[in-house]
C-alpha cells in the first residue's frame, strides 16, 4: 500500500522500493501469518482476562462499586486487565 504522503514526499525509486517491500510481505505470507498470530494472541489475552477478572473484582470490586461479573461496571475492569496484559506483552516483544 502506498500512501498519498509517500507519493508526495518520496522519489520514484524510493516509491518502487516501498512497493517492493510491501509485495515481499504478501509473497512471503506475512499477512496471513500476522492475522493468525494476532488471533492467537487475542485468545490468550482474553483467557488471561477471564482467569484474573474474578480475583480483581474480589479484591477491589467493592471499593469500585462493582457488585459482580454480571454487572456492566465490571467491563472497564476487564478492559484495564487486558490493557495491562497487552502492555506487558508488547514490552516483552520489544526486547526480542
Amino acid at each position: 500500500m502506498v500512501w498519498d504522503t509517500t507519493i508526495e514526499k518520496e522519489t520514484t525509486p524510493e516509491i518502487v522500493s516501498v512497493v517492493g517491500h510491501e509485495m515481499g510481505h504478501y509473497v512471503l505470507g506475512h499477512v496471513w501469518k500476522g492475522l493468525a498470530f494476532s488471533m492467537i494472541l487475542l485468545f490468550v489475552l482474553l483467557y488471561l482476562g477471564y482467569r484474573c477478572i474474578g480475583w480483581l473484582l474480589a479484591r477491589l470490586g467493592t471499593g469500585w462499586g462493582i457488585r459482580g461479573l454480571d454487572d456492566w461496571a465490571s467491563l472497564p475492569a476487564l478492559l484495564l486487565l487486558l490493557s495491562i496484559f497487552s502492555f506487558c506483552l508488547r514490552s516483552d516483544f520489544e526486547r526480542i
